[in-house]
């Protein structure tokens, strides 16, 4: 760890980090997430909690290399979920792995519903979508809410 001021982040320096960008120690045979590592050594009573309650050891600062117990809290899965949402780091629209569409693609489904130049069939089938209710849900703005 590169231990700096209480306030700043204390990143990790050591070699191994996993696929998602955290680093890894080895702790008796075992890979342990280095964050969740300094948060126990800061709070050894909290390590039976975190197992039995299957708690999450997350980052105030969003920096996943990020060691300092004072950056790190402890949180259910939903906490985590929302966390990622507020910090938007959630994949939505284009950035979406399973996207079928553009931005563009979308505010352009929506101008043709909303001025009844396409129905929804025809939009779904313009657009090469298998449902009407993908373009429904668009229309509606249950999909791609974010976008005005």
């Amino acid at each position: 760890m590169d231990v700096k001021g209480d306030d700043e982040c204390w990143n990790f320096i050591g070699k191994s980090i996993s696929p998602k960008g955290y680093g890894i120690i080895r702790r008796n045979g075992k890979a342990i997430r280095s964050h969740r590592y300094a948060y126990f050594l800061k709070h050894p009573l909290a390590v039976g909690n975190v197992t039995d309650l299957q708690l999450h050891c997350l980052h105030k600062c969003d920096n996943r290399l990020c060691c300092n117990p004072n950056h790190l809290f402890l949180g259910t899965n939903y906490d985590n979920v929302v966390d990622k949402m507020a910090k938007e780091r959630q994949a939505r629209g284009e950035s979406h792995g399973m996207a079928k569409l553009t931005e563009t693609e979308v505010r352009e489904i929506r101008e043709k519903w909303e001025n009844r130049k396409r129905t929804q069939h025809q939009l779904a089938s313009d657009y090469g979508l298998k449902s009407q209710k993908s373009i429904s849900a668009i229309c509606c703005r249950r999909r791609w809410k974010y976008l005005l």
